[in-house]
C-alpha cells in the first residue's frame, strides 16, 4: 500500500511539473519587432503613465496608470504594438 502511494504521488509531481515546460508564450510573432522607446512613446500618449517596463511571457509589459489613474499591468505585442491583455487593480 505504502508502495503504491508513493508511485502515485511521483506521478502526480510528474505530471503537474510539465505543464509548465509546454506554457506558451502570450506573445508570439515573426519578423521584427517594435523598438521599446516607441511602443513607451505610443501607450504615453494614450495617457498612460509608465512605472516599469519590461518583457514577460514574450510580450512587452507595462506596469503603471492609466489616464484615469488605475493601476494598470499591459501586455503588449512587440511586433504589432496592440495590447493583447490588461490587467487593472
Amino acid at each position: 500500500m505504502h508502495r503504491l502511494l508513493t508511485v502515485t504521488a511521483l506521478v502526480a509531481v510528474t505530471c503537474l511539473s510539465a505543464g509548465g515546460a509546454y506554457a506558451k508564450d502570450l506573445c508570439t510573432g515573426t519578423g521584427e519587432k517594435k523598438p521599446e522607446s516607441a511602443i513607451k512613446a505610443a501607450y504615453e500618449g494614450k495617457g498612460y503613465k509608465i512605472k516599469k517596463f519590461g518583457t514577460e511571457d514574450g510580450c512587452y509589459e507595462i506596469k503603471g496608470t492609466d489616464a484615469a489613474g488605475k493601476k494598470v499591468e499591459l501586455y503588449i505585442s512587440p511586433w504589432t504594438g496592440e495590447t493583447v491583455k490588461t490587467k487593472t487593480y
